[in-house]
């Protein structure tokens, strides 16, 4: 028992001190995502986004990447803005379905970095560098 709650005592330990990637992508994107429903709300003439099946915070309201495209199709968002927003629920995503994605390294595909680069040159090399993302 005792090695059991070392191994668990440990483990926590590191996946807590190397979420804080995950952390701060997760949290930042509860807000776009808030903020999506809200704006697609106004469009769409709903007066309170947390009372619509659509917009609130059920199981069934639209996911992240469903607001993207849909807010895109309404012509509210041109092609680059669509193509940030996507690459970022992609980012979301990996660090949200993936256990062993702890660092911005390990969220980003070669594709995904391609893409990323193209929208922000300024970013410092081939390798993600935690700082460059946050």
């Amino acid at each position: 028992m005792k090695e059991l709650n070392k191994f668990y005592d440990e483990a926590v330990f590191k996946e807590a001190e190397e979420s804080s990637a995950r952390n701060s992508v997760l949290s930042k994107s509860l807000a776009i995502e808030k903020y999506l429903s809200i704006y697609l709300a106004r469009i769409l003439d709903i007066n309170n986004h947390l009372d619509s099946k659509s917009f609130g915070n059920t199981s069934s309201a639209l996911s992240f990447n469903q607001k993207t495209l849909l807010i895109s199709d309404l012509k509210y968002l041109d092609k680059d803005d669509k193509l940030k927003l996507l690459s970022f629920a992609e980012i979301r995503n990996n660090f949200a379905h993936n256990s062993d994605c702890l660092t911005f390294k390990d969220a980003f595909t070669v594709d995904l970095k391609n893409r990323i680069k193209k929208f922000y040159p300024a970013l410092k090399s081939d390798v993600a560098v935690e700082s460059d993302y946050e």
